[in-house]
């Protein structure tokens, strides 16, 4: 089975960046995505619910595995096609800033694109063995995607009124998320799974901005999703026809 490189490209975007994101570069590798995933990515890194939609839109029945591996290919092809100087200059904070956007708004990105770090990577190697498990946290990320999508609104109000306590934020997103999993679709087969699978999509996406929040936010472990951590390190498969 072929394996892509994903995950050791990813962490540049949180970098600081020198110099200026090459845009036609950009632009270049973003049509490349589009045509890859046969959707419209022209505004989808000027507004993010424009982003959101189109991972929606890539969520099709019946939800099975090819579905995950067809987005997070999809990235690996967009950041190899950027390099490592403009994933840090075009999507690391001080670039998004330096290109216009403000800082709560560049965390936002920041955020979307940790959790489908953790979605590509031990996300994707939790689900990958079970189509029931792939198929459930898939129907809750679309049927429930205006449920959490409130959750992180109010995470950015709070985190924003009061920046000492984000850490208590962080663990509360984390904690509504996990309970929007196992009382989703996953609650018949998968709950307990399902439940660590939200707590940490969540903790990644604060993560992206308040890192010192990993040390006191917890997640729940599930001996099913323990087992398969050091799989994810690196690589997840691609998309099988």
């Amino acid at each position: 089975m072929k394996f892509i490189i994903l995950l050791g490209l990813l962490p540049f975007a949180s970098s600081q960046q020198t110099e200026k994101c090459d845009s036609t570069k950009f632009s270049h590798c973003n049509v490349a995505l589009g045509q890859y995933w046969n959707v419209d990515t022209s505004n989808m890194w000027n507004d993010i619910n424009q982003l959101n939609q189109v991972m929606l839109s890539l969520m099709k029945l019946p939800y099975s595995i090819n579905n995950y591996a067809n987005i997070c290919n999809g990235f690996a092809n967009f950041y190899a096609c950027l390099g490592p100087a403009n994933i840090q200059n075009c999507l690391g904070l001080v670039g998004q800033v330096g290109m216009g956007r403000s800082p709560q708004d560049a965390y936002a990105y920041l955020g979307f694109m940790a959790d489908w770090r953790f979605k590509c990577g031990a996300g994707f190697f939790a689900v990958y063995e079970s189509s029931t498990f792939t198929s459930c946290t898939q129907s809750t990320y679309v049927n429930y995607n205006t449920d959490m999508g409130k959750v992180v609104v109010d995470y950015r109000m709070n985190i924003t009124a009061d920046p000492n306590n984000a850490c208590k934020y962080a663990q509360n997103l984390m904690d509504t998320y996990a309970t929007i999993y196992r009382n989703g679709a996953c609650r018949a087969t998968n709950a307990a799974d399902a439940q660590w699978y939200g707590c940490e999509s969540g903790r990644e996406y604060t993560n992206a901005q308040f890192r010192h929040c990993q040390h006191s936010t917890k997640c729940r472990e599930s001996e099913f999703c323990e087992c398969h951590k050091n799989k994810a390190q690196f690589s997840f498969p691609a998309k099988t026809n």
